[in-house]
Formats: structure tokens, sequence, C-alpha cells
């Protein structure tokens, strides 16, 4: 196990230091391959979705990291400090080092991995999207059972701080957003998924070739995990190899 605790970034309101990360790796650097960050999805998500499903595949031919977002799994929980440009930070502090690398997410993951790729396109080199949060959609907020102790950090829930209103002020993805990206980019909907209908605003901006469909829920890294992480294992080695349907910008 690992931590990201670097100085405080100079954006950062004085006294504020950035939340302490839960931070993993899988498989070793290899000198052709992308690194790969794996980010999950919200409040009940964590590294561990991915850890248990896809990771272990994606790391036979490139390394992996994998983090808990701030307020989730073993990250710090702060009463605040959720809104994407947080997220963005947290990524920052974790790819640190790595030059050029792919992002996979889910739901709130792929939002933040969309994100990135927008806002560092020299960086971020590849990107799979698997049921995110497109248009209206946004991830899903329930909250958690309430807690009787408090005496971890951890133990605060996710509704006793700033996280539902936070995400809620984000301007969603919509296809000028998804239209901007200039690295090659696979979105994967569940098509019984509540968030199915942003295949559609996913197409118009980024072609059929970039959109897949699967049977599955929201959860699709979980319902339909096997051919989910086929599809991500096939597009990295596209990317790797600079295969034309993994061309994009």
């Amino acid at each position: 196990m690992s931590t990201a605790t670097p100085p405080t970034a100079p954006d950062r309101a004085p006294g504020v230091d950035p939340p302490e990360l839960h931070v993993r790796r899988m498989g070793r650097r290899k000198p052709a391959a992308l690194p790969v960050v794996m980010l999950h999805g919200a409040v009940t998500g964590s590294m561990a979705s991915w850890w248990m499903t896809s990771a272990p595949h994606v790391a036979a031919a490139n390394q992996v990291v994998l983090y808990d977002l701030r307020g989730h799994g073993l990250s710090h929980r702060p009463a605040t400090g959720y809104r994407m440009q947080d997220h963005l930070d947290d990524l920052s502090r974790v790819t640190e080092g790595l030059g050029s690398f792919a992002l996979v997410g889910h739901s709130l993951g792929g939002w933040i991995a969309v994100e990135a790729a927008r806002a560092w396109p020299q960086r971020v080199a590849a990107l799979v999207g698997v049921d995110i949060p497109i248009g209206d959609k946004r991830p899903r907020l329930e909250t958690e059972p309430p807690t009787t102790s408090d005496r971890r950090r951890h133990s605060i829930p996710l509704s006793a701080t700033s996280f539902r209103d936070d995400l809620a002020a984000e301007p969603p993805l919509d296809t000028v957003a998804l239209a901007s990206l200039r690295c090659p980019a696979l979105l994967a909907f569940g098509r019984q998924s509540p968030f199915a209908s942003g295949a559609t605003v996913a197409r118009a901006a980024l072609g059929d070739e970039a959109v897949r469909m699967f049977d599955g829920g929201h959860a699709l890294h979980l319902d339909a995990a096997d051919a989910v992480t086929d599809a991500i294992v096939r597009f990295l080695a596209q990317v790797t190899s600079g295969a034309p349907g993994a061309r994009r910008g």
C-alpha cells in the first residue's frame, strides 16, 4: 500500500492540505505500454471494483494504478472539496512522474477521466469510459447508511459532506465536451442502465466506432465483467500498436 501526499498545490487555499489517498499498483512498467489509471464510481465504489475484475487482466500488458477517490474507500474523507477540479488535482498527484498514460473510469470515475483528457491532452493518451453520466444524468448519489462510530476519518458518511452539492454544481458532459477529446476513446454503456441514453450523445460526438453496448446495468464492469474487460484490453492493445481503429485527433 502507498499513499499520495505531495506538497499543497499552488491554487489550493492556504492551510488546506490535499487529502491522503489510498493508492495501489499492479503489474510492472513496460517500455512499450502505457501506464493505465483506473477510476471507480461514486458513493459505494472503491478501487476494489476494478482490482477484483479488469485490473489483473490489464496488468498483464500494462502497469495499472488504482486509488480510492477522495471520500471513498480508505482515502481521506474531507467535509468539503468534491468539485471536479478537486478530483483532477488528486489525479494529477497520483499520476505525477508517469508521463503519458491511459485512463479507465466507471461512472464518476469516467466523468473525471473525460475531464482529465480534455484538460491534459498531452498527457492522457487514451480513454475508456464505462457507463459515464452524460447530459442531465448524474452519478448515483444515494446516501450511505448512518454510522455509529466517528473513530476513523473514513467513517463519516458522504451524505455529511459537500459531495452531492459539489457534483450537482458541475456542468454536465455533452456533445461539445465529448467532441473536444483528442485521444482515442472507447465509451461502454449498459443496455439496461439508466445512463444508456448517453450512448446516443457519445455516438454523435465520437462516432459509432467509439461506442459499445453491453447487456447489464449501471454497474456494467461487474454485470458484464468478462466482456467489458476484453473490450478494455483489446482497445488498449490497439492504442499501443497504433491501430487505425484507435486513432483520434
